[in-house]
């Protein structure tokens, strides 16, 4: 059997200009505060239009995100939207870890919502 010199054909390499969904998801973040919402026992970041993504985040996961950023202009690296429905020990939980990381009152602001 005679072996063809046309090699196979490769599917098309994904640019490294196309971006991944997590990515995209990324650049419509605040650069300079971490917003949450808190629902239930679920944080979720938000977006700057004010629309979460999910899945959720962890503590953890936004206490990194708070040493990575600078403020806004009021000094507000941390902004978390409590919904009606959420777990008051979460939210205590959030303030205690993101104040051991080095955030003051200050840094931190928390809204209740009323939807």
């Amino acid at each position: 059997m005679k072996r063809s010199s046309v090699p196979p054909e490769r599917p098309p390499k994904k640019s490294n200009l196309e971006k991944t969904p997590h990515q995209k998801n990324e650049e419509k973040l605040r650069d300079d505060v971490v917003e949450v919402q808190l629902y239930e026992s679920s944080f979720q970041l938000r977006r700057t239009d004010g629309t979460v993504i999910f899945p959720p985040v962890t503590i953890e996961e936004i206490v990194r995100r708070a040493a990575r950023v600078k403020g806004d202009a009021r000094r507000v690296r941390v902004r978390v939207f409590i919904r009606p429905n959420a777990i008051m020990s979460r939210k205590i939980a959030l303030r205690e870890a993101l104040e051991k990381s080095g955030l003051t009152g200050g840094d931190i602001v928390m809204k209740n919502l009323d939807y």
